[in-house]
């Protein structure tokens, strides 16, 4: 080099020492484009000497450069997830990676993420957090219905039913609009195990039996129902579902006669009339007829002049053998004959009578 060209090399070496020295001060203090660079070199040696927790330290910051100064996402979840290497139950790195996916459109990996962090939780016995995480996961995953129960069910064990059947009910849905009903079976019968007292649970459960064609079983579901209502005071609710399964099953002597005397407990007379009438033409169907005689007596207890029960009744009574309460009956029937000048007809049930009671001076001077 000239002798005269040295003083001119050497100030230009001194500038340049100068600026890498202030290039260095500047990343340090985190102003520099190479900031993170520089963070995760000091993570890496932290890490070799064995100082995880400072390791993790410095790759969150490089987290918050890549999330914040830098709009740099996926290299943000990239430097998180090596965090987790290092510390696998390090919750903050999973929640702020699980938030990133979640921010960022990956739904599918930040449900993932999401129930990674649940699962930590619930090791940790800190269920309401694990639940606020599932949540996460059933707004990611509006069309799995598992998630949705996997909601339900840590809910349920924090003794919070209504949460849960929220979630159980977001489940069949689901189902449903997947026209996949069988399963919706089970779940109705998790909701109503921890929430027995709602009516829409029951009814939900006895209209899937029926979609699903087991009759017989939502049969049972629609009594289990109308009984809740009964237990309720709510006759009238209780009535319409007795209604409803007597059109399913028209002959279930059990509905009809909770449907008659319903009918009867809220003074429902046309009704009960109508229920007891056709619970005696069935008993009367099967020969039976000490409850067919039964509930011919129940009805003429409300309609007392109807002649087709009253004669219905003397039959039922003759062939149960008990001459006297048949007596009773045809006495007024007769009587109802005579008050409405049918003679012809008055005359031939006193002949029924005379023969019960041959003996009888009343009768005798009635046929008179």
């Amino acid at each position: 080099m000239i002798p005269s060209q040295m003083p001119v090399a050497e100030e230009t070496f001194r500038l340049r020492l100068i600026s890498c020295f202030l290039t260095s001060l500047l990343l340090l203090a985190g102003c520099g484009a190479e900031h993170p660079q520089i963070l995760f070199q000091k993570a890496v040696e932290s890490e070799k000497q064995g100082r995880i927790a400072e390791a993790c330290d410095g790759l969150l910051e490089i987290v918050a450069a890549y999330r914040d100064e830098r709009n740099q996402p996926a290299d943000a979840v990239r430097v998180l997830r090596r965090v987790q290497t290092l510390d696998p139950e390090n919750l903050e790195a999973r929640e702020q990676e699980a938030v990133l996916l979640e921010n960022t459109g990956r739904a599918e990996e930040a449900a993932s993420a999401w129930r990674k962090i649940a699962q930590t939780h619930r090791r940790q016995n800190d269920l309401f957090s694990a639940a606020g995480c599932l949540v996460h996961c059933a707004e990611l995953e509006t069309d799995k219905p598992q998630t949705q129960i996997d909601v339900a069910e840590i809910f349920s064990l924090l003794d919070d039913p209504d949460h849960a059947t929220q979630y159980y009910l977001r489940a069949i849905d689901i189902h449903d609009r997947q026209d996949n009903l069988e399963p919706c079976v089970e779940v109705l019968e998790r909701a109503i195990a921890i929430n027995p007292g709602r009516f829409d649970l029951a009814d939900a459960l006895a209209r899937i039996h029926e979609r699903l064609g087991k009759i017989d079983k939502a049969a049972d579901q629609w009594l289990r129902l109308g009984q809740l209502y009964e237990d309720n005071n709510r006759p009238k609710e209780a009535c319409r579902v007795y209604t409803h399964l007597c059109t399913l099953l028209p002959e279930d002597l059990e509905c009809r006669s909770r449907l008659a005397g319903l009918y009867e407990s809220i003074n429902d007379r046309p009704g009960a009339l109508r229920e007891l009438r056709e619970l005696a033409r069935l008993a009367r169907a099967r020969q039976d007829a000490e409850d067919e005689a039964a509930y011919l007596r129940r009805a003429l207890w409300l309609e007392p002049d109807d002649e087709a029960g009253l004669k219905a009744l003397a039959e039922a009574l003759e062939r149960l053998g008990r001459a006297d309460e048949r007596l009773d009956a045809l006495a007024r029937l007769e009587r109802i004959y005579f008050s409405t000048g049918r003679l012809h007809e008055a005359l031939a049930a006193l002949d029924e009578l005379k023969a019960l009671r041959p003996d009888e001076p009343e009768l005798m001077s009635r046929a008179i």
